[in-house]
């Protein structure tokens, strides 16, 4: 039987399946020494095999006179699942229909506080090593707001706050975490939690510092945080009275639709700590710039 014929047999369940598991293959994790093999502690290339460990192949370096695995100094190093598991894991993870992490637990057969760990430490490591745009030319900045939430944690003399709950304070207070959001119009991106309340000129230097271009065209509302920030980092600064568009492409729509976009994708998880906020900004972030779980695995998680 040839493979046309094979492939008219399946269902259409059993072809979604071998879909799914021909999209895990090409996350290749013999990639990462592609190019030759290099020590991941010393940056040398003086290395010879020698042994196996856990069916992995073992390398040791004749400069450093250290040992080490293809997943060194990655989350993978030392893992009790074969690699298989975490590539199905990050492919569940990243597929466009959200899935909540007691189902990926139980579609590839690991526990729920596991599957928990496994998705903060990926997220960790493109929080790391993905938000790391550049912008340059038309830049848009601006705020928005999420309820402070300090979701599993046991705090003693404090009554707990439902989902969906409401500040006890009008406007913005300590209650509310705040968001910087600055893109620019080649959807180069830099999101980041800044602290609570209204933003000032120290928290719009500790996200924006180094990040923009000089003589780049900053847009913003009327905020003079970012005035003084444009004026000792070179940039031309136009500020929107009320967030108001003024034509000719001056406007901050852009900003405010990935700030629609967030919450609404956020939404999906019933409430996250606000710890792990930045995290959050970071998967969201890679959603929309990439969402490839290929070059996930092989070019941030192996990089």
């Amino acid at each position: 039987m040839n493979l046309e014929n094979l492939l008219k047999t399946l269902s259409k369940s059993e072809k979604s399946e071998l879909i799914k598991l021909l999209s895990v293959e090409n996350m290749n994790e013999h990639s990462r020494f592609e190019n030759g093999v290099v020590c991941v502690h010393c940056g040398e290339n003086h290395c010879i095999r020698r042994g196996v460990i856990r069916n992995n192949q073992r390398y040791f370096c004749n400069d450093c006179r250290k040992y080490f695995t293809i997943y060194a100094k990655t989350i993978l190093n030392y893992t009790k699942k074969e690699i298989y598991t975490w590539k199905m894991f990050i492919k569940l993870m990243f597929e466009s229909k959200h899935k909540s992490l007691k189902v990926i637990a139980e579609e590839i057969g690991i526990s729920r506080m596991t599957s928990f760990r496994w998705r903060h430490k990926i997220l960790d490591v493109l929080d790391k090593r993905f938000m790391n745009d550049k912008l340059r030319g038309i830049v848009e900045a601006d705020e928005t707001f999420i309820l402070n939430s300090r979701k599993g944690k046991f705090i003693e003399g404090m009554i707990g706050r439902k989902r969906g709950g409401v500040s006890k304070w009008r406007g913005l207070s300590h209650e509310q975490t705040g968001i910087l959001v600055a893109i620019d119009r080649n959807k180069n991106l830099v999101s980041k939690v800044y602290g609570c309340g209204k933003i000032n000129r120290k928290q719009v230097k500790n996200v924006l510092s180094n990040r923009i271009k000089e003589n780049s065209l900053l847009i913003t509302d009327g905020c003079a945080a970012y005035r003084h920030f444009a004026f000792d980092n070179n940039l031309e600064i136009r500020q929107l009275k009320g967030g108001k568009s003024l034509g000719g492409g001056i406007h901050i729509n852009n900003v405010n639709n990935y700030h629609s976009g967030f919450k609404k994708w956020i939404a999906m998880f019933n409430g996250i700590s606000t710890k792990y906020l930045d995290r959050y900004l970071a998967w969201f972030k890679f959603i929309k710039q990439k969402n490839d779980c290929g070059y996930l695995f092989n070019e941030i998680i192996l990089a």
